[in-house]
């Protein structure tokens, strides 16, 4: 591929995603069209060595994001609550992930993970999204923030176990790799508050960042796909915040969150780029609308719920929060990749989980549209 082509698609990406943000449409959506359209066009971005790269330290850096978003003390504070609600969605997955199981008569495992992929919240996605939805006040976003972490470190830990769970061996050595991992982690951040930062000013987001992509390379490797590595790197760094946000820690996470914005559109340009257009069938379209019509109505239903059996939310803001928790664009691409290449559910299956991924990221940014239109 030619520099030049490099150049417009960077471009591209960059700039022209940014337009489409008048119309509340989100960066990742936008630019997993434009991979789909070069796809169609002839150019095989997969093998790209430069826009691979890219990809990956936006993916990094999105559950890196999500990591240090965590609020340890505020769900110490609140642990009866949060323990409640994991349950909760915890026997909702195994609930439908039966349901699924016996309606597209697949393997368990992978009915569990497409039931990760219609309810699992894209927590950096939507952390990173939020100026785009109106938030109404600090009360809303804090909730939205912790229920899409919490539900996401579900998702993580389950997703984890679904592909480590070929044998007793894999499963073993993978776990071992995550402690060690959790280990080693807190260890490179105080070498490097104690050795490198006071002599590199600055250089501590391009260290996250470095940091993130080694994990989430690593734990590639072991078959946890990026996001273990970096969500474990992100949530380390937690308890070295105060250190390492030294001018406040809104100016570290806006600093952190430009770097997300930059690198993260890469990784849907080249999702898009991996998409078979061919794949795709009215079957996947009608499943994709009747999966959207039952379980987003089931998942706001759902979060209500919570906060009425527990009075967390004022009434006026819980639509708002559910509304907030739809989006479901970063774990859905990651599960319809891994199923695609577990091959055990049916492809057309897979594309209306696909389009279901893509109508719940959609609809906060059509309501607020909308909203403003009226």
């Amino acid at each position: 591929m030619s520099n030049y082509l490099h150049i417009f698609i960077f471009a591209g990406v960059l700039i022209l995603t940014k337009l489409f943000l008048r119309f509340k449409i989100p960066m990742g959506v936008s630019s997993f069209a434009i991979g789909v359209l070069i796809t169609l066009n002839g150019f095989n971005l997969l093998q790209d060595p430069v826009f691979n790269f890219l990809a990956q330290v936006g993916i990094t850096s999105l559950f890196l994001f999500a990591g240090l978003e965590v609020e340890l003390q505020d769900i110490i504070k609140n642990k009866v609550y949060f323990f409640k609600y994991s349950i909760k969605y915890i026997l909702t997955l195994l609930f439908f992930s039966l349901v699924f199981f016996y309606v597209f008569e697949a393997v368990y495992l992978d009915s569990l993970l497409f039931t990760l992929g219609i309810f699992t919240p894209s927590a950096g996605f939507i952390l990173n999204s939020l100026d785009n939805i109106d938030v109404e006040n600090d009360k809303t976003e804090y909730w939205i923030k912790s229920k899409a972490i919490t539900k996401e470190i579900i998702g993580i830990i389950i997703f984890f176990i679904v592909m480590q769970s070929q044998s007793l061996s894999l499963f073993f050595s993978s776990s071992i790799y995550v402690i060690l991992l959790a280990l080693f982690v807190p260890f490179m951040y105080k070498i490097y508050i104690s050795f490198i930062m006071p002599y590199a000013k600055d250089s501590q987001v391009p260290f996250l960042i470095m940091l993130a992509l080694v994990c989430g390379v690593l734990s590639k490797s072991f078959g946890a796909y990026y996001l273990t590595g970096a969500f474990i790197t992100g949530l380390g760094g937690v308890f070295f915040l105060n250190d390492l946000a030294v001018d406040g820690h809104e100016s570290f996470f806006k600093s952190l969150g430009s770097i997300v914005a930059l690198f993260l559109p890469f990784y849907f340009l080249i999702a898009g780029s991996s998409i078979n257009i061919g794949l795709f069938s009215y079957q996947s379209v009608l499943v994709a609308f009747v999966l959207a019509l039952v379980f987003v109505p089931v998942r706001m239903k759902m979060l209500s719920l919570g906060f009425k059996l527990f009075d967390i939310a004022d009434e006026k803001n819980k639509k708002q929060i559910a509304v907030a928790l739809l989006p479901t664009l970063v774990f859905g691409l990651i599960i319809c990749q891994t199923l695609l290449e577990r091959d055990n559910i049916k492809p057309f299956i897979v594309y209306a989980l696909l389009t279901y991924t893509f109508i719940t990221t959609l609809t906060p940014s059509f309501i607020s549209f909308f909203r403003k239109k009226l």
